[in-house]
């Protein structure tokens, strides 16, 4: 028992949690739940908050929990006994026995006033709490939590998900929750912790190695290292960790006494048949592998932290950690031969033809060995798939590319496809010449007469796969040239899908030379036909709604952005189509530049910590895959990390670059000069620029310096004069940009030019100009919610710092606007405050102090003050509309004029902000 209430030893070996080990704020939270699989180092997180507690003089106690102790009466006596040195009074003990839900409550209540009598803070530290699944137990901690006092703390680790009613708790930001997400090393820290346990150093490429095949998992890294310790030269350890996988017999030991232990044979069985797919549905499973009781295993699984992974945000699509993978693998063709895998994959080859899911069928038929299989599906299926959908792509290479060429010739239809995969694939040379070839072939099927739908059909891909490949060398005006010649000779045609497509490409052409307006024509139209081509949800989604997201994205419109991305995702969130999931993890992904605009960073960082790096096998994706990587970038350097912002930057730099893609490395080069500037390394910054292998050449007339590539390239140089300070080499490019900018009624690029604008005036001495400029490009962005916009390109004007700066504009502001802008506004300036403190750079400013700064007036009139205080008071509606002599029709009218201004949904929250925003 002894042993039970005191926490393990922590050495001073022992890896330390650092991103989540707080010893300061350990009592900042009434729950800490540390939930996760076995192996993730639940204990020692515990284990080193309690020595930390214990050093800085709190009152704490500890229990470890085992099976013995689910029964309520043992329990209980364990929690006295745990907390007798805290409180040595501990007669509530005589209450105990036997006894019925209300005698356990009242001994509960003894022991609390007892533990109060005796100490006014206590930290309880529960391991092991999925030991006990008895409902009193769970009572009496959830009885515990919402009682106790606030100087009263608990932190429970568990294997299995809480079935404590905590939500009260979550909503009051009372609850701190870490997760195996937050439990697992992040590939950084993999050198160290693997040197710490083995004393051997490894490099890099090892590191990566280790990580991905343990993903993170602490206790799977802790045997890797002591392997290593035992290996006896660099070779014998270079081939351990090539080789470490789920075979290894201490992992094996492992999962099978701590991970399956407990698991039921019905359950096991399960996992030992999903595992040998890489992935599953709940679908796939309920009927290609007849489990019938698949989504009830699944959540059981989900429950007890099974090192089962999700895919998506829906819940569809699962999969078991790699070293689980691996062993049930090793288990089943151990135990059943090789015939039980073949059978599963052919069984799920069949049952994914029949759901039109090709290329997983395909996968499936090539895991079985049935190679002529593969061959049929390609073959018969290849005329059926979209040009644009390159999930299939890798398939047509690896398959196709096995034929000869003649064979390939002689299919156009097939070669086409093949075309497509190589040009998605970037092979650009091999690509153009088979392209050629293809188009020789064509033109001899029509020499000899062919059919003539046939033909047309072949001249219309074969038009489209010249403008994909010049769109993909980026020459856009002999792409427009072909895909104008092609809408003109067959817009009349049945061809909705090679039109919709011809429409799509204008649409991108539109999109990267800044004319989002007949981007949004040409997408609209694109849409229009694709609807006609009985596509999934998913695809057309893809291929519509996406660019909707990007073009007001590149706009400036955060708000619409937002909006359009909220409504195509919930129109996907049911669907279980592959093209749907697809769809939705795309735009997730783009959730994280529109929260980073907002300066909502956490959001961005938990969008960008999703299992999933984007690919650049269309224009859509690379778009995709630029904010994706700037986005982390940025909050890499908001972080304090140049270093790994930079080598972001400069790998994606020169990988789209080596693929043939310099718009894109353009934006990459761009992003690095900014945040050396911000940094203030202008030296660093400039020989970047002047480097002749980034291309940063200004053209020498500025009427050509048209798309978004040459936009970001003077955008550059002006940021560069101005930091070196030369505002006078920047006046013709700031004009020239700014007239293209408001032309085409870009909002974040004037808001961006105008800051520059005022940067250059202040400069040159025009401090009133440098003012009235700064206060255009505020206006603009609070209408449309660009935060980091503004703070990213903020510069000091005349020694004047920003909360300064602001506080004398929120003033104008409320002199010179209607109430209900001045309101609006202020909240945008408050909010601008905040987004300033997360740059490093500055004197920090308080929340507290930005609302005082940007509240110079109250934006509520007297009636509104009136209602906020009853709000306060507990009032409901018709008592208000009493007290007030109104009716209650008209308090509801206040109340939502109280709800847009504070930027709330409820009561709860209007009266939480209005405290803090100093109203009431």
């Amino acid at each position: 028992m002894i042993t039970m209430l005191a926490p393990p030893l922590v050495k001073k070996s022992t890896f330390l949690f650092r991103r989540i080990y707080n010893p300061v704020g350990y009592s900042a939270f009434r729950l800490t739940s540390v939930i996760a699989a076995a192996g993730y180092g639940k204990t020692t997180l515990l284990a080193q908050h309690y020595a930390a507690a214990l050093t800085a003089g709190k009152a704490v106690a500890w229990m470890t929990l085992d099976e013995d102790d689910n029964e309520p009466c043992r329990f209980l006596q364990k929690l006295y006994s745990a907390t007798h040195n805290v409180a040595h009074s501990v007669s509530a003990q005589a209450s105990l026995s036997d006894g019925t839900h209300i005698e356990t409550m009242i001994a509960l209540r003894q022991w609390l006033a007892s533990v109060l009598r005796q100490q006014d803070n206590l930290l309880l530290f529960i391991d092991n709490f999925h030991q006990v699944h008895h409902p009193e137990i769970h009572a009496v901690i959830s009885w515990l939590l919402q009682h106790s006092p606030d100087q009263f703390c608990y932190f429970l680790a568990s294997r299995h998900v809480l079935p404590l009613k905590i939500s009260s708790l979550r909503l009051a930001g009372e609850l701190r929750e870490i997760t195996c997400h937050d439990l697992r090393l992040e590939q950084t820290e993999i050198e160290p912790f693997v040197f710490l346990y083995s004393g051997r150093s490894i490099n890099g490429t090892q590191a990566k190695t280790l990580y991905e095949r343990t993903e993170g998992w602490p206790t799977g890294l802790q045997l890797a290292a002591t392997s290593l310790r035992d290996v006896d030269n660099v070779d014998n350890a270079s081939r351990m960790i090539t080789n470490f996988s789920g075979y290894e017999r201490q992992i094996a030991q492992y999962l099978e006494e701590q991970v399956l232990a407990d698991v039921s044979p019905a359950i096991f069985h399960f996992m030992l048949y999903s595992a040998q797919f890489d992935s599953f549905t709940i679908d796939f499973c309920r009927q290609a592998l007849y489990v019938p009781a698949t989504a009830k295993i699944v959540d059981t699984l989900l429950s007890q932290n099974l090192l089962i992974i999700p895919l998506d945000y829906q819940g569809h699509h699962y999969r078991y950690h790699f070293l689980l993978t691996e062993y049930l693998r090793r288990r089943l063709l151990r135990e059943h031969g090789r015939e039980l895998t073949t059978h599963l994959h052919a069984t799920a080859t069949t049952w994914c033809e029949q759901r039109g899911h090709i290329v997983d069928a395909i996968h499936h038929a090539k895991t079985a060995g049935h190679d002529s299989r593969v061959h049929d599906l390609l073959m018969t299926y290849a005329h059926r798939w979209p040009l644009v959908d390159c999930k299939y792509d890798h398939l047509f290479l690896t398959w196709i590319g096995r034929m000869s060429r003649n064979d390939i010739i002689a299919r156009p239809v097939v070669g086409l496809r093949y075309f497509r995969a190589l040009l998605s694939n970037h092979h650009i040379e091999q690509a153009a010449e088979l392209l050629d070839a293809l188009e020789q072939a064509i033109n001899a099927l029509a020499a000899a007469d062919a059919d003539e739908a046939g033909l047309d059909h072949l001249h219309q891909h074969m038009a489209l796969s010249r403008a994909a490949l010049q769109l993909r060398t980026e020459n856009h005006s002999q792409a427009e040239e072909i895909l104008l010649h092609f809408l003109r000779r067959w817009e009349q045609s049945n061809s909705d899908y090679h039109l919709a497509l011809a429409m799509g490409n204008m649409g991108e052409l539109a999109y990267h030379h800044h004319h989002y307006d007949q981007a949004r024509h040409w997408f609209k139209q694109h849409k229009q036909r694709l609807n006609k081509c009985n596509f999934p949800a998913g695809f057309l989604t893809e291929h519509t709604q996406l660019w909707r997201v990007l073009i007001e994205l590149a706009e400036g419109n955060i708000c619409n952005a937002e909006r359009v991305l909220n409504h195509a995702i919930d129109h996907l969130q049911d669907n279980t189509d592959e093209t749907a999931i697809a769809a939705c993890t795309h735009l997730q992904l783009l959730r994280a530049p529109i929260h980073y605009e907002k300066n909502e960073l956490a959001l961005a960082e938990e969008i960008l910590s999703v299992e999933f790096t984007p690919v650049m096998h269309s224009t859509h994706m690379c778009e995709i895959v630029l904010k994706f990587h700037l986005t982390r970038a940025r909050l890499l350097w908001l972080a304090g990390e140049s270093d790994n912002a930079d080598r972001i930057l400069k790998d994606n730099a020169h990988n789209v670059k080596r693929l043939g893609l310099h718009s894109i490395a353009q934006f990459f080069f761009a992003e690095r000069v900014h945040l050396l500037l911000r940094s203030g390394l202008k030296e660093q910054a400039l020989a970047l620029v002047e480097n002749p292998e980034y291309q940063f050449t200004l053209p020498q007339n500025l009427d050509h310096a048209k798309g978004r590539a040459f936009f970001m390239v003077h955008l550059t140089h002006i940021r560069l004069n101005l930091s070196m300070g030369r505002p006078e080499k920047t006046t013709l490019s700031i004009a020239a940009l700014l007239a293209e900018a408001r032309h085409g009624k870009h909002s974040n690029c004037v808001a961006k030019l105008l800051c520059l604008q005022a940067n250059q005036q202040s400069q040159l001495g025009h401090d009133n100009a440098a003012r009235k400029l700064l206060e255009e490009a505020l206006g603009i962005a609070a209408f449309n919610s660009l935060y980091r916009t503004i703070v990213d390109e903020w510069i000091p004007i005349d020694g004047t710092e920003f909360p300064e700066l602001i506080q004398q504009i929120s003033k104008r502001w409320s002199q010179q606007r209607g109430r209900v802008d001045v309101t609006e506004s202020q909240l945008y300036l408050q909010k601008l405050i905040v987004a300033y403190n997360n740059a490093p750079h500055g004197p920090h400013v308080s929340e507290t102090d930005a609302t005082s700064i940007t509240f110079a007036a109250n934006p509520f009139s007297e009636r509104e003050q009136q209602i906020l205080k009853l709000l306060t008071a507990g009032v409901g509606n018709r008592e208000m509309a009493e007290q007030l002599f109104v009716s209650e029709a008209t308090v509801k009218w206040h109340l939502q004029n109280i709800y847009r201004k504070l930027n709330v949904s409820n009561r709860t929250s209007a009266v939480d902000r209005a405290r803090r925003l100093v109203v009431l």
